[in-house]
């Protein structure tokens, strides 16, 4: 039995094939569409929430290395790119947005969070259902 992979389904969209032919044809060209260079995630990040403040420069290399990979050994189609480039931008707005929220509620620094509950577990084995559960006892909020 041979291995089946994501490729043999095959794209039926008509849309979809063109997309894709025209990015496979742009990166034979050296050209690759959308951008994974830090500076555009960012500035992309910025334009969704008129925001520029990111916080502690601290993520920087780990995003630069996350684009490169990518870029180098990403091998995603041209909707692919697109996905994963939106993606990263919305974590990155997201990241704004709590530098954002921290810089308006200073209180926060304050906090401290004595005995932390933390859930891990495999998809699909109750973890989920299980915060939703203890979210209702006010004593564990």
């Amino acid at each position: 039995m041979r291995d089946v992979t994501w490729r043999d389904a095959g794209i039926r969209a008509p849309l979809l094939r063109a997309l894709n032919g025209i990015g496979a044809g742009a990166a034979r060209l050296g050209l690759r569409w959308p951008s994974f260079a830090p500076d555009a995630l960012l500035a992309a990040a910025c334009r969704e929430t008129g925001l520029s403040d990111f916080g502690a420069p601290s993520f920087r290399e780990g995003l630069e290395v996350l684009a490169d990979s990518i870029e180098r050994e990403g091998d995603l189609s041209a909707l692919g790119r697109s996905v994963v480039r939106s993606q990263l931008v919305d974590n990155l707005a997201t990241r704004l947005r709590v530098v954002d929220w921290a810089k308006r509620h200073p209180e926060v620094q304050e906090e401290r969070i004595a005995r932390p509950w933390v859930i891990l577990g495999l998809p699909r084995t109750g973890t989920t259902l299980l915060s939703f559960l203890l979210d209702l006892d006010p004593s564990n909020r």
